[in-house]
């Protein structure tokens, strides 16, 4: 995807395009907005912008280059993404029944019936 197909954030595009023309280019890009507001698509522009601009605009190489990217296929493209960790989520839960156990004898021991 180019910067040209994206809508809006004009203000970021232009940044992103500012820090490579400059060759200001942050070791590491953290992309973070709501749903929907079209970060994915600037930041696939901009990982095409910085991968293929070694090659002449037009030429076969930045051509394949470019299809790569649009594939999600260059073997410099990489994503992070957030999972959920099922240990953690365990650990939480454990904890919770804990501490709700602790809440039931903290109540039945001042006189409350549960």
């Amino acid at each position: 995807m180019d910067f040209s197909q994206v809508v809006g954030l004009d203000y970021i595009k232009n940044h992103l395009l500012t820090t490579l023309k400059n060759d200001r280019i942050a070791h590491a890009q953290l992309f973070v907005g709501q749903s929907g507001a079209g970060l994915l698509p600037v930041a696939i522009g901009y990982a095409k912008e910085i991968l293929c601009s070694q090659y002449e605009v037009g030429s076969e190489a930045h051509f394949r280059c470019s299809k790569n990217v649009e594939r999600l296929s260059h073997p410099d493209l990489h994503f992070v993404y957030p999972v959920k960790n099922q240990p953690y989520q365990s650990r939480f839960q454990q904890n919770g029944e804990i501490l709700f156990q602790k809440i039931l004898m903290v109540l039945s021991f001042n006189g409350f019936s549960i």
